[in-house]
């Protein structure tokens, strides 16, 4: 899948006042736009502060942001939009792959996921009610939901995050016993 597009409505840049010298403030949204982790995002963060000073604002949001952006492309989500009251994922998913997908949400937040099968390739998700929240509020609660969502991903080894602590668990034991 290509990169995700987020047209949600959020103050997120890098103020002149914080970094003024046009070129260096290029390369520092390149390097953020290339970061391909929430890791490289915190490095790059940590980075940043070392460098310019404390984060502002806008700089956090921007930083939220392309972490957001990272979770919807790991969740197969193409681009997330308003449609007050909601926010519509756009994905090429199929349904039973986004039911299998809702499954690592808690039971109670499965109502807020409705799948509505699209023209053609494109499938769109309702995220009911994120849509009457202000924008920071949007990316937090968006940003946690994924977070869980992607959690119950399998990684190329095929285990899913908590799969991987329940085998570690299961060696250290091991190990313990021995």
């Amino acid at each position: 899948m290509d990169d995700t597009q987020i047209d949600l409505q959020v103050t997120a840049f890098i103020p002149a006042d914080w970094i003024s010298e046009n070129d260096e403030k290029m390369a520092a949204y390149r390097a953020a736009a290339n970061c391909g982790s929430k890791e490289a995002l915190v490095e790059l963060a940590a980075a940043w502060t070392d460098r310019y000073g404390p984060i502002p604002s806008p700089v956090g949001s921007l930083l939220q942001l392309l972490q957001l952006k990272l979770l919807a492309k790991r969740c197969g989500f193409s681009r997330i939009k308003p449609e007050k009251p909601n926010l519509v994922l756009e994905t090429p998913m199929e349904e039973p792959a986004f039911r299998r997908l809702r499954q690592g949400l808690p039971q109670h937040l499965h109502g807020r996921f409705v799948y509505q099968a699209g023209a053609g390739s494109t499938a769109k998700v309702l995220a009911r009610g994120l849509g009457v929240l202000a924008p920071p509020q949007q990316l937090e609660q968006l940003g946690e939901w994924l977070t869980t969502m992607a959690s119950h991903l399998p990684d190329a080894d095929g285990l899913s995050a908590e799969e991987r602590q329940e085998q570690e668990a299961k060696v250290a034991a091991a190990v313990l016993v021995v």
